[in-house]
């Protein structure tokens, strides 16, 4: 870097270009001023590349420089480190909902099961005491049934003897009304 040309380099990082920065001439008082607005003494001096501040104002100001640089950098990293836990406590928060919605949907899911559990069990238990009384009204209905039918066969009988008593008084009283 010559004396008579500054450059401020910057990172692109920083989105910011390298500038040239050249001495500029004050019209009015005639005189040169560097970036750093150090008025140079004369024309010459800046054509020869001999500044009008020392060597130790010189390494004052790049040390000025890279102290404001340094000060940049760990000001960026502790944005970014600031930025970095955020998001990871935004991660965790968000991670900590989820796992909370997922509790909450699982003893939801869990709380449902049971409950159609429940209600399947209710049914089942239902349908058996309603299975139970109609084997309790078939058995019963059977019994009158078959009582029915002891019945019944028992008058088939009866009928049957009545019948052939009846045909032996019609066949007894037509042999004497014939003799």
């Amino acid at each position: 870097m010559s004396r008579s040309i500054f450059q401020m380099e910057q990172s692109k990082r920083f989105n910011r270009k390298v500038v040239p920065l050249l001495p500029r001439n004050d019209i009015i008082n005639n005189k040169k001023y560097t970036p750093y607005n150090i008025p140079l003494t004369s024309f010459q001096e800046v054509a020869s590349g001999k500044d009008s501040f020392q060597e130790g104002e010189e390494m004052k100001n790049e040390q000025e420089y890279t102290g404001i640089l340094f000060e940049e950098l760990k000001r960026d990293i502790r944005e970014r480190e600031e930025r970095s836990r955020r998001e990871i406590s935004e991660r965790e928060e968000r991670f900590l909902k989820q796992m909370e919605q997922f509790s909450k949907d699982a003893k939801e899911r869990e709380d449902r099961y049971r409950e159609e559990a429940k209600e399947r069990e209710l049914r089942i238990s239902q349908s058996i005491e309603t299975l139970q009384t109609e084997f309790k009204e078939t058995k019963k209905d059977l019994v009158d049934t078959s009582r029915y039918i002891k019945t019944l066969s028992i008058t088939s009988i009866i009928a049957l003897v009545t019948t052939g008593v009846a045909i032996a008084g019609v066949a007894i009283t037509i042999f004497m009304t014939i003799k």
